[in-house]
């Protein structure tokens, strides 16, 4: 496959999974005032991968390191996450959802899982296992390009 059919492809595909399963969403959903695009992702890598290194998360969020700790900042000053120091590493930190931040997250899963289901039961049950078997092989295929 051409890399400029592969870089097309790739364009397209991240453009729809954001348009259809997440910018729809985030107009839809009410989020407590404060909350942007950026926090939410972060939040939710927490509720995912549990207490994490503020780098990670902020890979994760595709946030430099810089803006991460803004938005790190405001989640802890809006009482969602918490941060705990690394005790073998001084110079790191955890972030950590706090009680708060783990409700909010479940209300945003629960609707997001909601939303998702809409978005998909246009399509035929064969379309549908067709779609979550695409989505799992370009999952393990692109976390392969990784290495």
């Amino acid at each position: 496959m051409g890399g400029n059919e592969s870089s097309d492809l790739v364009f397209d595909l991240q453009f729809y999974i954001r348009k259809v399963f997440f910018k729809g969403f985030e107009s839809t959903f009410d989020f407590p005032p404060g909350i942007r695009h950026g926090y939410i992702k972060a939040l939710m890598f927490l509720k995912m991968e549990g207490p994490s290194l503020m780098s990670k998360i902020s890979e994760k969020a595709n946030l430099e390191k810089g803006s991460f700790t803004t938005v790190s900042n405001r989640l802890i000053d809006l009482g969602y996450v918490k941060k705990i120091q690394d005790p073998s590493d001084k110079r790191a930190f955890f972030l950590d959802l706090t009680e708060e931040g783990h409700e909010l997250t479940a209300r945003i899963a629960r609707a997001h899982h909601a939303y998702i289901s809409a978005k998909i039961g246009v399509l035929s049950e064969e379309e549908q296992g067709m779609l979550l078997s695409a989505l799992k092989m370009a999952t393990v295929l692109i976390k392969k390009c990784e290495q």
